[in-house]
């Protein structure tokens, strides 16, 4: 199991820094809700990288909220601040291993919506896998995955 990176100061003065971060999407959705707490380590990046499934799960949430509209809207303008990372013949084969590595510890989820969401979550991580990203999510799931760099805030 990985040990997650926390987002904070290093010796009381300097902020750590990411020059590519790729972010889940309960990090996504944090930074576009004024009253929950921003993630910080989105603002400490120099380049934001949104892997396809994300963007899917925030369209999803769009399309079941009362305020479809401003949600859409907000859902855009974080697209506009990435590069969307998009899956292609070589993250298939990190997919295999992320798979392997989930289910030594935990087992596929039986509704269809978690299983739905676990299966984005692997895809996640394989992509953050194959381009040397960390990533910034407070999903515990991730923290399996071997050589995968989990930034937690």
């Amino acid at each position: 199991m990985n040990s997650p990176e926390r987002f904070g100061r290093l010796s009381g003065e300097t902020t750590l820094q990411f020059e590519r971060l790729a972010f889940d999407a309960n990090a996504a959705i944090d930074s576009l809700r004024p009253e929950r707490p921003f993630p910080q380590p989105l603002k400490a990046s120099h380049e934001l990288l949104m892997p396809l499934f994300v963007l899917a799960e925030l369209r999803v949430g769009v399309a079941r909220s009362r305020r479809r509209e401003e949600n859409a809207a907000a859902v855009d303008e974080l697209v506009r601040r990435c590069k969307l990372l998009i899956p292609d013949l070589d993250t298939v084969e990190h997919h295999v291993r992320v798979r392997r590595d989930i289910e030594q510890v935990r087992t596929v989820p039986q509704t269809i919506e978690k299983r739905e969401g676990f299966g984005h979550d692997l895809w996640i991580a394989a992509i953050c896998l194959q381009h040397d990203v960390p990533l910034l999510t407070n999903d515990s799931l991730f923290h399996h995955v071997n050589s995968l760099r989990v930034i937690n805030w």
